[in-house]
């Protein structure tokens, strides 16, 4: 079952990241939509057209549904200098009108680049730990002849990526996996993820699928990805061997993370199930690192908690209990919801 990824603590904490990031609230009536999608009849739990949103001071936005705030992830463009301080939609840009309908694909919709201005550092607290505490020590040993891997499982907007690729060391590399296509794809189009031939690459797929075929392929050399059956490849592939340097995660992953949602804090069987951990024991490298963001409690949804429960529980009997430790997401009182469970290989 394929489940659309990415934090969708966004959309809940939208406002305290809005509130430090623009202007004023008012900002969001100055809003210009840029490209509207519609929701693909294939993807269960999708269930939303969605629009990208250009904001005052170099911002985008996804949106879901026809109202423009409920949120699934900013992110801060570089400026050329060719825009005006007052002007929203950027230079070379086309604003959606209201009489065009939503398109099928994300490359339907006019181009508005983006590079990520990743200076102010990680917008998200729950990327913010994600990095520091898992990505951030491992990639500092990356060097040539040494790299450094990163396999991502929901990855939203692609701040996680974005970041590690922009902040890390040349020889960390990084692998994201999306099961909403319309998400990677504007991930790519209009946020700035990078993508470069075995650096740093996007697939679409769902999280419990691509861990199978990941970990079936691990040992397989040179095993050719692109041609996996029902695996979506998006931008460049995986590639092969660089500078006498293993191809991208074919020496196990140093860095393994999963953010994967559906709604209100729920978190998909397929993201947390049994298999799912023992797949991400064998996909993780022996001294590497495990994270999994989740929920450990919710005002919705009162089966959050016991699945949080049962999910660390899981992790335990997989990685043993001694290796396993939970990091609460330092957030605004109110709003203390989520967690990290850690695992060190």
């Amino acid at each position: 079952m394929a489940w659309s990824y990415g934090s969708l603590l966004f959309r809940i904490a939208a406002a305290l990241v809005l509130a430090s990031s623009f202007r004023s609230p008012e900002d969001w009536k100055d809003a210009v939509v840029i490209c509207k999608v519609q929701a693909p009849s294939s993807l269960t739990g999708v269930n939303e057209s969605l629009q990208v949103v250009a904001l005052p001071g170099n911002w985008r936005a996804v949106a879901f549904g026809e109202g423009k705030k409920d949120v699934e992830t900013t992110v801060h463009c570089m400026s050329d200098g060719s825009t005006r301080s007052n002007t929203v939609l950027p230079a070379g840009c086309t604003a959606w009108t209201d009489d065009q309908e939503p398109v099928n694909d994300v490359s339907m919709c006019p181009s508005c680049p983006c590079t990520q201005d990743t200076t102010g550092g990680l917008q998200s607290a729950s990327n913010a730990m994600l990095f520091q505490v898992g990505i951030e020590p491992a990639c500092r040993k990356a060097e040539a002849g040494s790299p450094v891997d990163v396999l991502l499982f929901g990855m939203g907007g692609g701040a996680v990526q974005t970041y590690t690729v922009q902040h890390c060391p040349e020889h960390t590399r990084v692998e994201s996996v999306e099961a909403d296509a319309r998400m990677a794809a504007i991930a790519t189009k209009f946020f700035g993820v990078p993508v470069r031939d075995g650096v740093s690459v996007v697939d679409v797929d769902d999280a419990s699928a691509a861990a199978s075929s990941l970990a079936e392929q691990l040992n397989a050399a040179e095993a050719p990805m692109e041609h996996t059956a029902g695996r979506l490849q998006l931008g460049l592939l995986r590639g092969g061997r660089r500078n006498g340097e293993t191809a991208l995660g074919k020496k196990r992953w140093d860095v393994v993370i999963t953010d994967c949602f559906a709604d209100k804090g729920v978190v998909p069987e397929g993201c947390r199930s049994r298999e799912f951990l023992t797949y991400l024991r064998l996909l993780v490298r022996p001294g590497g690192t495990v994270l999994h963001h989740m929920w450990h409690t919710s005002p919705y949804d009162d089966s959050v908690a016991p699945t949080f429960d049962d999910t660390l529980q899981l992790y335990k009997d997989t990685f043993g209990e001694g290796n396993v430790a939970v990091r609460s997401v330092p957030r605004e009182k109110g709003a203390e919801w989520d967690s990290v469970i850690l695992v060190r290989g």
